[in-house]
């Protein structure tokens, strides 16, 4: 009875000593085991939240098409990309926000760009915005009432909480398969190209796509309630610190522009045009299109990457007399 007892205890023990190791390992390791999502969204949190003297003369701020197809790294101005995959007005809003905080002088300039089914609903809040540690808990209750505050319910639901990931318990799969795909090679690969190409990465590496994206057949566009907040406030900060806002909607390959329909378009189109009126917004282009060999997949730009980034800087930087 007496080993019995003490196989019991010493059994506890262990139990509890590997619990304990393994709650520190979820918490604090997560580019060990993590996806190659983790160290983009790990590299622009260090960005927005390290104090700095110095500030960027761009900022671009928007979803993973901006991610691909925009590289700072071809202009000679201070340019950074703080995009993230994912990515809607909402996680925005924050970069901007904590941006400012921690740095003396606004920057120059904002380039924005969300895809229409970013500013639609909600794609990585939890899996990524939460799951990352990306915000604060002040900024995850500030989300959630703010929410409740404009009676939306169903853009973040009642099945998650950000104190469900208190709980290491909810990473138990992500840990498993990190370990099982040894996670940790990609990921330091990620982190040392991303941080080189100042916020760019290609997703989707193919030399041409015709895959559809999520818009195609879709009869109207609808922005959602929260989202929809969420890029005014973005603009509204922008604005309040007399920073010039630019938006570039990012095309979308020749197979889905051709099945998605002129009603989508249009209301998009007239949406970002009457927030351009309204803050004072520098609208680049309206939803357009590239040949489908200038996608990496079906949403990404590769070959294409270059020549919208040229675009874009140079409708910047020339074309509006900002030599």
């Amino acid at each position: 009875m007496k080993v019995f007892k003490h196989f019991i205890f010493m059994t506890s023990m262990l139990i509890l000593l590997l619990v304990f190791f393994y709650s520190i390992f979820a918490f604090n390791f997560k580019m060990i085991y993590m996806d190659r999502e983790y160290p983009m969204w790990l590299i622009v949190k260090n960005n927005i939240n390290k104090k700095l003297k110095r500030t960027h003369d761009l900022l671009a701020i928007g979803d993973s098409k901006l991610v691909a197809g925009f590289m700072p790294n071809l202009s000679e101005k201070d340019v950074i990309n703080l995009s993230v995959s994912g990515g809607t007005p909402i996680e925005g809003y924050y970069t901007l926000k904590k941006y400012l905080a921690n740095h003396p002088v606004p920057p120059h300039k904002i380039l924005l760009s969300y895809a229409p089914f970013h500013l639609e609903g909600i794609e990585a809040y939890w899996q990524r915005t939460v799951k990352f540690s990306f915000l604060n808990d002040a900024d995850y209750r500030e989300i959630r009432d703010i929410a409740i505050s404009i009676n939306d319910s169903k853009t973040l639901g009642y099945e998650h909480s950000y104190l469900d990931y208190k709980y290491p318990q909810i990473y138990f799969m992500n840990v498993l398969n990190g370990i099982i795909h040894m996670r940790w090679r990609k990921n330091n690969e990620v982190y040392k190209e991303f941080t080189h190409s100042k916020g760019h990465y290609f997703f989707g590496r193919k030399p041409s796509s015709s895959e559809l994206n999520a818009d195609i057949n879709k009869e109207n566009f609808k922005p959602n309630k929260l989202i929809d907040l969420y890029l005014k406030n973005l603009l509204t900060l922008a604005n309040n610190n007399n920073i010039t806002i630019y938006w570039y909607t990012m095309p979308i390959n020749k197979s889905s522009f051709d099945q998605t329909t002129k009603n989508f378009i249009d209301q998009f189109d007239n949406y970002i045009g009457k927030l351009s009126k309204e803050y004072n917004i520098i609208q680049l282009n309206n939803l357009n299109y590239m040949a489908d060999e200038n996608f990496g997949d079906y949403n990404h730009l590769y070959n294409g990457s270059h020549t919208v980034t040229n675009n874009i800087l140079n409708s910047i930087y020339y074309d509006n007399g900002n030599k």
